[in-house]
């Protein structure tokens, strides 16, 4: 379950089989450590799509537009909705093995256009909507 607008779906059935997850699937992963500072409460898990996958071409551009393999993903912003400025990832090549690009689905998400890739020895579970 997931309680934020990060994703459209707030109820998941999750497989606990993390080798089977591809460009495009839901994943649940332990978040790194560099992200523990924002989380809220305990959580120590995030959810994401995995948006570019290892082997694909990760680019970003002056708009700090996020492109795999071409195809537009997302763009970071500036500013948080607190006010906070926000430091963009910037990456351009193929994304190394064992490591993935995440993102949410709302503007606002806070995922690897702001921290990174994340390595995918961390995912806990591919994700599934129910609703």
């Amino acid at each position: 379950m997931t309680l934020t607008p990060s994703l459209k779906h707030r109820v998941y059935w999750l497989a606990r089989d993390p080798d089977k997850v591809r460009k495009g699937d839901y994943v649940l992963f332990h978040y790194p450590e560099r992200v523990t500072s924002l989380a809220r409460g305990e959580v120590s898990d995030l959810m994401k799509i995995l948006g570019c996958d290892e082997g694909d071409i990760l680019t970003v551009d002056e708009t700090k537009s996020y492109y795999c393999n071409g195809k537009y993903l997302v763009r970071a912003k500036d500013v948080s909705l607190k006010g906070e400025r926000l430091e963009s990832f910037v990456f351009n090549g193929p994304i190394p093995a064992g490591f993935m690009f995440v993102i949410g689905q709302h503007k606002d998400s806070y995922d690897s256009r702001y921290f990174g890739l994340v390595e995918k020895s961390r995912i806990r579970a591919k994700a599934y909507p129910i609703f």
